[in-house]
């Protein structure tokens, strides 16, 4: 995922919304159990600290929900397993 932070610098702005639909590349799952990892829905934003000057800007916090579905591989029958699943990610920088 990559996030254009230039934005929030440069449009005088103290949020930036991150919300997309997101698929990660099958080589980030290594030897996981992982086979499938797409259409990941992002509703979010990045928000920038407070500053008297440009100079000092920085990101803050990042607030979002993530949710899709995995396919897993059952760790006995190797059957695919679909698992969905749900995020509520709240960092403070």
């Amino acid at each position: 995922m990559d996030i254009d932070l230039i934005k929030l610098h440069n449009h005088g702005v103290d949020k930036l919304d991150i919300s997309s639909i997101y698929s990660i590349p099958d080589s980030y799952y290594g030897t996981t159990g992982i086979k499938k990892l797409e259409n990941i829905e992002v509703n979010g934003y990045v928000y920038l600290s407070p500053s008297e000057d440009d100079i000092t800007e920085e990101v803050d916090s990042i607030k979002c929900t993530i949710k899709g579905n995995m396919v897993l591989e059952d760790s006995i029958s190797l059957e695919l397993v679909e698992y969905p699943f749900s995020i509520e990610y709240d960092d403070k920088m």
